[in-house]
């Protein structure tokens, strides 16, 4: 844990860590997050962050449902072409799916 005496020295602190309440310790950054200048911010609609203490949000993957904390793979019979996606799409009747992250196919 980082020790800061002020405000003042937040911006300079390590980045991807936030001040705590009262100033006094800088924190990890939680998952789902990101911290810039002594604050922690939601990773937006269509990344994620995985690890604590980080400054950024890694951007989901196609073939995946996206969630701020993690990234959930799209199982069989279902696709996700959107980076954005909370959810996968199943896979429409008349039409396959073999890879998750492409549009379906005709059979």
């Amino acid at each position: 844990m980082l020790e800061c005496t002020s405000a003042d020295v937040l911006f300079d602190s390590q980045a991807g860590y936030y001040s705590a309440e009262d100033h006094s310790t800088c924190e990890p950054c939680w998952i789902g997050n990101y911290c810039v200048n002594s604050r922690m911010w939601p990773c937006q609609n269509g990344t994620y962050q995985d690890v604590e203490g980080e400054s950024t949000c890694k951007e989901c993957p196609l073939g995946a449902a996206c969630h701020p904390a993690a990234p959930i793979p799209c199982p069989v019979g279902f696709y996700s072409i959107d980076r954005t996606a909370k959810a996968c799409t199943e896979c429409p009747s008349g039409k396959i799916c073999p890879n998750s992250s492409v549009e379906p196919q005709l059979c």
